[in-house]
């Protein structure tokens, strides 16, 4: 009897097990820190950071 093959696994298990791989841990942080950034400066907080004129 031939071996069992694992199954495939899903795009969505691949995307995650890419982003959290200890290799690519810089770039996920790095990518997530950018979003938190953006979406702070989108918000009304943004403006506190904002220079006087």
């Amino acid at each position: 009897m031939a071996p069992r093959s694992r199954p495939s696994k899903n795009p969505v298990t691949k995307a995650y097990n890419a982003m959290f791989n200890s290799e690519n841990s810089a770039i996920t942080r790095s990518v997530l820190t950018f979003g938190v950034a953006v979406t702070l400066l989108a918000t009304g907080f943004g403006e506190a950071f904002l220079v006087p004129a």
